[in-house]
């Protein structure tokens, strides 16, 4: 038997597709000679069939082996010349989690019920791949893969540079938490299903249609949406930026996880969110992009629906919002922090800690939530679970760091670090 149809299990990029295509492009215009792979989901399984299309079952199959994972996270972590098809390209490497590796074992154990003739794509370290570009030869691939891999100037790079064209743009690093809710069944002809996680039912749309009441649920489950009031009993200094309030944008921009235009679903979670964890008495240091250039006006009712003492630091969409500073210097616990919307106007030759925004989740690879060697707190939303953060909980993991009690040299994300800091939730 020889099949000649093939069937594929994905992970769909859910609300993140936008961030991961947009990575996908950038690297398609700064190479030459390639092809751009269109679909950004993580394959899982690769089906064989000869005749009969195992579509309906395998459809069950995936139904049966999802039943207790509402969402699948994993991490986009660098590059790799590998792909699923193992051709000649670039990927975008997939660090999966126990959820993902559950999964894949359950489905396995189906597939090989059913004698079904498939190949498991999960690899002996827990990676999977996300195909970006094919190439026509090994050489044009193995030196776009040094350069993303940040090897450019060794002497093997520059040998074959002389043989092929290295990339017009330098490759950036890419470092992304991905959570999806979604998984894709997809043949041979591009025709594709999708599978609610939360919703628990097919459709034949991308995961682009971004379900609400799908989302609404992801959020509660992952605390990105509160549902009551927890004021700490003493007050507090907190510390949030870039909600981008009214700014439908954002949306697809950030990979938030909201129905693609539904800003005023936004605001109100975060404005929630906000105001169940400060009380009217916390001080509150925004540091920047309340809105996204809306007028005075609007900005101040915004702001007039926020609990807290609030000292605002200008950010770069700010500009109907007069007389605010563009970066304060306070003390804490003994300690200097430098307060600014765009880390990058951080004064030359300071040498304390910078508190910023700005970058979102676009560069967690250079401005991650804390980078203990370069001394940076990126406190933007989508990094801090959408919810203020205290400054004494960010004072207390320095302090661990400082006396060894924490090896790691920086946390992509506020969650990261709870289960080391005990007893705080977000």
């Amino acid at each position: 038997m020889n099949p000649n149809h093939e069937l594929r299990i994905s992970i769909g990029p859910s609300h993140f597709r936008h961030r991961i295509c947009e990575r996908m492009n950038e690297i398609g215009n700064s190479v030459y000679y390639h092809k751009i792979l269109d679909n950004p989901g993580i394959v899982l399984f690769k089906i064989k069939y000869e005749d009969k299309n195992p579509e309906r079952r395998i459809m069950e199959i995936i139904k049966e082996a999802s039943s207790g994972f509402p969402y699948l996270p994993f991490l986009l972590n660098g590059y790799t010349k590998q792909t699923p098809d193992k051709k000649y390209g670039l990927s975008l490497r997939a660090e999966t989690s126990p959820e993902i590796a559950g999964l894949c074992k359950e489905l396995e154990r189906l597939l090989t019920s059913e004698k079904l003739e498939f190949q498991n794509m999960l690899n002996a370290d827990n990676r999977l791949y996300v195909p970006v570009l094919e190439y026509p030869g090994l050489i044009d691939a193995e030196i776009i893969y040094r350069h993303a891999s940040k090897r450019k100037n060794d002497i093997v790079t520059r040998l074959l540079s002389l043989v092929a064209k290295s990339p017009r743009y330098k490759i950036r690093d890419f470092v992304l938490p991905v959570e999806s809710i979604h998984i894709e069944l997809s043949d041979e002809n591009g025709h594709l299903k999708t599978y609610d996680l939360i919703q628990k039912r097919w459709s034949g749309k991308t995961t682009g249609s971004r379900s609400g009441e799908s989302f609404e649920v992801f959020r509660r489950l992952r605390n990105y949406e509160s549902t009551g009031t927890k004021f700490s009993e003493k007050d507090e200094v907190y510390l949030l930026s870039d909600l981008h309030l009214d700014h439908s944008d954002i949306i697809w921009g950030a990979s938030r996880p909201y129905p693609l235009g539904d800003s005023k679903r936004m605001d109100k979670v975060l404005v929630r969110n906000w105001n169940n964890t400060i009380k009217p008495s916390d001080t509150v240091y925004y540091l920047g992009d309340l809105t996204y250039n809306l007028d005075r006006e609007t900005c101040t009712r915004y702001l007039s629906e926020l609990n807290g003492n609030i000292e605002f630091i200008k950010g770069n969409h700010d500009g109907s919002m007069e007389d605010l500073p563009e970066q304060v210097t306070i003390n804490y616990s003994g300690r200097d922090y430098l307060l600014i919307h765009d880390p990058k106007f951080r004064p030359e030759g300071y040498s304390g800690w910078t508190i910023h925004g700005h970058v979102h989740n676009s560069r967690i690879s250079d401005y991650p939530f804390i980078d203990f060697t370069n001394k940076t707190i990126n406190v933007c939303c989508e990094l801090t679970g959408y919810h203020p953060v205290k400054l004494e909980e960010i004072s207390g993991l320095i302090d661990l760091y400082e006396k060894g009690e924490i090896t790691a040299e920086r946390f992509l994300l506020y969650e990261d670090f709870l289960a080391i800091y005990k007893g705080i939730s977000p």
